[in-house]
């Protein structure tokens, strides 16, 4: 939805097809946002402990050292680029390289370093909320990835708004005709466009005599 009003378009696809895809992005992703966080998770010293417990030359734990950032940053990146490329109803290219998808990276990577550093040396998060403290940190942290996710995807909009090759503020392929301004999800709040979905879906079981519910 925050993408669909990044780029000013309707959501148009059905139903089902828009729960699908959230599902297969969200295991996938999420696969791969775990391996991502788990490169920067496994530090020098557990690097270290599993050179030894392998047999292998400890050059090897040294160099993940220094490796492990620009791997997860990859990784991110791989992953934002796929939610800018299939979560928003527009038709663009692949691209794994773009503005936001390096502007969200970055800015994700110092914002979960920063925060890691105020959750360990100045916030009290288990004083406050007791045994849930950690589950907070984690809908913390989430609800921060999630808003400088759409803030890359913000940033790819505008970009392609002010390209000349690319679409237009409500067009959802370049050279496309956007619908006048009075028709296009900026005019009102993305709750109000899911309370209309919502009516609309209402209007559509009340058509069909079989899908009423029973007085």
């Amino acid at each position: 939805t925050s993408l669909n009003l990044s780029y000013d378009v309707k959501e148009s696809r059905p139903w089902w097809k828009t729960q699908a895809l959230a599902i297969i992005l969200t295991i996938g992703t999420g696969a791969v946002m775990l391996v991502s966080v788990a490169g920067i998770a496994l530090g020098a010293h557990a690097s270290f402990w599993i050179a030894n417990h392998l047999h292998v030359h400890t050059i090897w734990a040294f160099i993940w050292t220094y490796v492990r950032y620009p791997i997860t940053a990859i990784g991110v990146m791989f992953d934002i680029a796929v939610l800018y490329y299939f979560l928003p109803d527009v038709k663009q290219e692949w691209r794994f390289i773009t503005p936001g998808s390096v502007i969200g990276t970055v800015l994700w990577m110092a914002a979960s370093y920063g925060f890691s550093v105020y959750v360990e040396h100045f916030g009290s998060y288990d004083k406050t909320y007791g045994a849930i403290g950690g589950v907070m940190v984690m809908m913390t942290w989430l609800y921060m990835t999630g808003l400088i996710f759409i803030v890359g995807g913000e940033v790819n909009a505008i970009l392609e708004d002010a390209s000349a090759e690319g679409k237009v503020a409500g067009a959802r392929a370049p050279g496309e005709a956007p619908p006048p301004p009075i028709e296009r999800p900026s005019i009102a709040s993305p709750g109000a466009a899911k309370s209309a979905e919502a009516a609309s879906r209402t209007k559509k079981r009340a058509f069909w005599p079989w899908r009423r519910a029973p007085a």
